[in-house]
């Protein structure tokens, strides 16, 4: 079941966030501090996605260094105008999710987990 991005004004509360709610926040924000990828470091804002996960959602900044490239990594391409922004590569959440978000669309998991 693919999950469209929805904008929300601002970020929800933990318990009102669905798969597919996304928010900008400030990478400074002293309430949620985001790494930010080299090539991002720009940005004033950054937009963060929830994400299905094995036991709900899973918050997730597409501006951030993807681990693999570790802390100061440049992280992901981000294409696109928010909502309909294309993510690449893949997202792997190891062991929980691992898709895409293309379009402004979040896809299946890729190695067919149900959420």
């Amino acid at each position: 079941m693919p999950w469209p991005i929805r904008i929300l004004d601002e970020k929800p509360a933990w318990d009102d966030v669905k798969v597919g709610d996304a928010w900008w926040l400030s990478p400074h924000d002293d309430n949620w501090p985001t790494p930010v990828g080299t090539k991002h470091r720009h940005l004033t804002r950054v937009l963060w996605v929830a994400l299905p996960y094995r036991d709900g959602h899973y918050p997730f900044c597409v501006h951030s260094p993807s681990t693999r490239d570790g802390p100061e990594g440049a992280g992901w391409d981000v294409t696109g105008e928010a909502p309909k922004i294309t993510v690449s590569p893949s997202i792997n959440i190891i062991g929980s999710y691992h898709g895409w978000i293309k379009d402004g669309v979040i896809t299946d998991d890729c190695e067919g987990r149900k959420f």
